[in-house]
């Protein structure tokens, strides 16, 4: 049984140039992945992703509002599996927002090009998405190991995107 992701992409940070391709595969990976995971296998029955590329002002308010913390970060995802279902939306499965302004700045610290560090935090959201979190070093551990693996085939490609 093929499980099919569908991802919804928006750019809202003025001059973007990334596509829903520099990304999709990303998704695909990460579900191939998971599906070896049988704790994972009631979420991965399929719906819609929506990736949105945001800035830090957007970012921020979102902070503020799911998190009570009123400053930009890198990433947020929100879940909604055993979520009721969205009017018009009900394959909707999950949200995350990226700040290019935050990921921008972290990829010249990391030294790397900023499509690996967008990839990057997609595949972290995309966990988080799927009810992995870091709260324990454990698991910390176990989210950055996944995000290297579902990352592998795009590392040495994106050093010279």
């Amino acid at each position: 049984m093929t499980v099919k992701f569908k991802l919804e992409f928006v750019a809202r940070k003025p001059g973007s140039k990334w596509h829903i391709r520099d990304f999709a595969p990303v998704l695909d990976r990460t579900v191939s992945i998971l599906r070896k995971n049988t704790i994972l296998k009631e979420k991965l029955t399929g719906g819609v992703i929506q990736l949105v590329l945001t800035d830090d002002k957007e970012i921020r308010l979102l902070n503020a509002e799911y998190r009570g913390k009123n400053k930009p970060t890198d990433v947020i995802s929100l879940s909604y599996f055993g979520e009721p279902a969205f009017p018009g939306k009900n394959d909707l499965v999950g949200e995350i927002f990226i700040s290019v302004d935050t990921a921008r700045q972290q990829a010249k610290e990391h030294r790397k090009s900023l499509i690996h560090e967008l990839r990057f935090l997609f595949a972290h959201g995309l966990l988080h998405v799927f009810g992995y979190d870091h709260e324990k070093p454990e698991d910390l551990e176990e989210m950055f190991s996944l995000q290297d693996k579902i990352l592998e085939r795009h590392l040495k490609k994106s050093r010279s995107d």
